[in-house]
């Protein structure tokens, strides 16, 4: 927390896209909790694919948390790393791009939800709150990601 302020660009680029990084894994995380009682449903016998499965979220996890810990070891200025301020223009436009993204997904989410409430209830009964909140955070979360991802892959074309 801190860290000391470096000027340099690629430093910022590092903690942008380390942060991408976990925002999407932690999507998954979410995405994760939802799918988990339907994987285990569908292969109730099979416990060889259980197994995968839960292989496939310890090996996300741990990747989530490493990814966590770098991006708290690079030098940002306290701006960037609490509000997203970054020195450099053009990473200060991705990250307020993607909130915006980011932020106009969930209100078309929560919209579609509210509209569509009766629908869900009927299409998916055993969709309980936390389930929701979950799917909820993970489309965020990977709207986030793609958008820096894209707007940072549009930076080397």
């Amino acid at each position: 927390m801190g860290k000391t302020s470096q000027l340099d660009p690629n430093v910022e680029l590092i903690f942008l896209k380390r942060c991408a990084v976990g925002v999407f894994m932690a999507g998954l995380f979410f995405l994760h909790r939802v799918t988990e009682d339907v994987v285990y449903q569908w292969f109730d016998d099979e416990v060889w694919t259980q197994g995968i499965y839960a292989l496939i979220f310890v090996t996300f996890f741990i990747y989530m948390i490493v990814t966590v810990v770098k991006t708290l070891n690079v030098n940002v200025s306290r701006q960037a790393y609490w509000f997203g301020n970054f020195h450099d223009e053009y990473l200060h436009y991705v990250n307020n791009q993607a909130n915006k993204y980011c932020l106009g997904v969930l209100g078309i989410t929560l919209l579609g939800a509210f509209i569509g409430a009766d629908f869900i209830t009927e299409a998916l009964p055993s969709l309980d709150l936390k389930d929701f909140i979950s799917l909820i955070l993970t489309v965020i979360s990977f709207s986030y990601s793609a958008t820096v991802w894209t707007l940072l892959r549009a930076d080397n074309d």
